[in-house]
């Protein structure tokens, strides 16, 4: 318990500076209510809310609740969705080539890291899986693989397998690269440059369904399809084949099991929305500049001198992220069960040397030359599992810091997606035309939303998102353990969960 309130109050004082800020954020020193006064709040509701869990709720339930269907649309609706997500991604390179390269004029910044990025995820908390009915990679692939068969018939080669020990580990890799384009990557304002990866990510991805199929490969590869899905997960709804059910909010996350692979999708975009508030703020804005000064003087031009210590930092914040998250899951085992189990491993190899004959085979309680059955590992699960098991319950968290984040975002620069659209190029138009949608001419209200009531919907979400990471952390324990032990394992996942909630309000409290 000592241990347990210096983590606590570590954890809370995290709330007290005002030193960094999020993206897009203005105004918020002028609130009625301090920063520090929302961090302790928060933390009090956490801990209401675990001590209200472990009284009341002592069976799994969201794993087992019913879904409600509602209705059911043609399978050949899946066509057009498919071919709007082609005509998008076609538009996205076009647009990066021909247009003007200037990022606020030209259509594919704003697609790329708005639109896709930011749009369909806050969509699909909503709608349900709205990236799989517009994917143009499965859309493609589908439509290629079907026409191959037709040329082909039989004689067209079984697709191979993926190594099942691949995981999801390439999507997290995907999310990963795509994040250092959004973070560190010097030419991510650069049109032409974001259309030749985008070109490169649909080879990849194009070689990889020819080998292994398309949706095997989608299903684990694609970094916007894997992240994207788990989002989803939250939604009240779920598509079906066509088909579309109601169903209580993260019941869809309670019920998928995660695989290898699927965590760390989870902790980078955790980590890389954290790097990109920290980043940004006086706290570290400053000290960035400086490194890259340095970093220059070894001959490395300035733009990706400031990449490399973008880089490094986005890489640490990823690996912070991730050691909280496995420090607070090694808390889930009891310091009796890792006892034993390291006895029992100690026991194990001793045993097994003995019968190499690294030890003498005439020790004493041992019959010579007799075998030795070397029994299998028992005991408490690996701490890399538990990760994995429990990865669904930090889904919550990275929605939570996604929307902290990126509302502002969203709420504003969304507003140019019709202009954008109309206008794909940024060319000038002739007075009083509006483009080809008539939505040229549309401007940005940044009236429509006050700084007040953007910094109280994100806290909104940062609150709700960690207490929903609660509720799926102590409905997966009560599934994972004795009922006696799944409210203890929890009290480390509890503290992580502060911690993450007063970093979360801190990336927010200040300009």
């Amino acid at each position: 318990m000592p241990r347990l309130i210096a983590l606590f109050t570590a954890a809370i004082v995290l709330a007290l500076p005002a030193a960094a800020q999020a993206h897009g954020l203005v105004g918020r020193r002028d609130l009625p209510v301090p920063a520090w006064l929302f961090a302790w709040a928060a933390t009090a509701v956490l801990l209401v809310s675990f001590v209200g869990l472990g009284a009341l709720w002592r069976e799994p339930r969201l794993g087992k609740a019913r879904e409600r269907r509602l209705l059911s649309v043609p399978a050949w609706l899946e066509i057009p969705f498919g071919l709007l997500g082609i005509a998008l991604l076609g538009l996205t390179i076009y647009a990066g080539f021909a247009g003007i390269q200037i990022d606020t004029a030209n259509w594919t910044p704003t697609a790329i890291f708005v639109g896709l990025w930011v749009g369909v995820p806050f969509l699909s908390l909503l709608v349900g899986d709205l990236y799989a009915a517009i994917n143009p990679l499965r859309a493609m692939g589908r439509a290629t693989g079907w026409i191959a068969g037709k040329v082909a018939g039989d004689a067209l080669p079984a697709p191979l397998v993926l190594p099942e020990r691949f995981g999801r580990w390439p999507a997290a890799l995907g999310l990963l690269a795509f994040a250092w384009v959004e973070l560190a990557f010097p030419g991510r304002g650069d049109p032409s440059q974001l259309a030749v990866l985008v070109v490169l990510f649909c080879l990849v991805h194009g070689v990889g369904m020819s080998l292994y199929g398309t949706e095997p490969w989608i299903s684990r590869c694609d970094p916007f399809a894997v992240w994207f899905g788990w989002v989803a997960t939250l939604a009240p709804v779920r598509w079906d084949r066509g088909t579309l059910y109601g169903r209580a909010p993260t019941v869809g996350t309670a019920a998928r099991r995660a695989v290898p692979g699927d965590a760390a999708v989870v902790l980078v975009a955790i980590g890389t929305t954290t790097w990109d508030g920290l980043s940004g703020g006086d706290l570290l804005g400053s000290l960035t500049g400086d490194l890259a000064t340095e970093v220059a003087k070894t001959g490395l031009s300035a733009t990706w001198a400031n990449a490399f210590v973008l880089t490094i930092g986005m890489l640490l914040a990823v690996g912070f992220v991730t050691g909280l998250v496995f420090a607070g899951t090694r808390g889930m085992i009891s310091p009796a069960a890792r006892r034993r189990a390291a006895a029992e491993a100690s026991k194990a190899s001793a045993e097994r040397k003995a019968d190499r004959g690294d030890e003498p085979r005439d020790a004493p309680g041992k019959a010579s030359g007799a075998p030795t059955s070397v029994k299998p590992r028992s005991g408490p699960p690996s701490v890399r599992q538990l990760v994995t098991d429990f990865a669904p319950a930090l889904v919550p968290i990275g929605v939570a810091y996604a929307v902290g984040h990126y509302l502002s975002l969203l709420a504003f620069q969304g507003q140019a997606i019709p202009q954008l659209l109309s206008n794909p190029l940024g060319r000038e138009l002739a007075p009083g035309t509006g483009g080809w949608l008539g939505t040229a001419g549309w401007t940005i209200d940044y009236s429509w939303l006050s700084s007040n009531a953007i910094w109280y919907l994100q806290v909104a979400a940062l609150l709700t998102g960690h207490v929903a990471s609660l509720v799926l952390s102590h409905d997966r324990a009560l599934e994972r353990f004795p009922k006696s032990r799944a409210a203890r394992s929890q009290r480390a996942m509890l503290v992580v969960a502060v911690i993450f909630t007063c970093t979360g309000l801190w990336l927010l409290s200040a300009v």
